[in-house]
């Protein structure tokens, strides 16, 4: 029985917000922003700033992803921040790219679920590496 709770914990993912994804949506942007520049006057780059900015507070405000949480084989639940509902997919593909694991779900409704490696703890990250090694 012990082994049984010890394994639905191991497969329930708690996922934290993430500073390497925001940092790399800054950097990203501030790159953009930096090429922009060279090849652009003044007044097309600040449209292109205040474009990137609205893009960004967009970005933010989407649905952010609470719990992951594999169930049976390739079904998964996933739960949002602030929302009590919870939504069932299969998996498609879960791809590793080191510092973050991209799972496709069949529900074509949903965009794919990014995991960075700061979200999880160092255990449950080992875990979910191996999931998508095996699937």
């Amino acid at each position: 029985m012990a082994d049984v709770r010890i394994n639905q914990i191991q497969r329930r993912f708690q996922l934290k917000p993430s500073r390497i994804a925001r940092g790399f949506q800054l950097l990203s942007g501030l790159f953009i922003l930096i090429c922009l520049f060279q090849v652009l006057n003044i007044g097309l780059w600040i449209m292109s700033l205040i474009f990137l900015c609205i893009a960004y507070f967009l970005f933010l405000k989407q649905a952010q992803i609470q719990q992951v949480e594999q169930l049976d084989g390739l079904d998964w639940s996933i739960q949002c921040v602030n929302s009590t509902d919870i939504i069932r997919s299969q998996i498609v593909k879960i791809i590793d790219h080191r510092i973050y694991i991209v799972i496709y779900l069949a529900d074509k409704k949903l965009k794919p679920v990014v995991i960075w490696q700061d979200q999880l703890a160092l255990n449950h990250w080992k875990i979910l590496k191996t999931t998508a090694k095996i699937a």
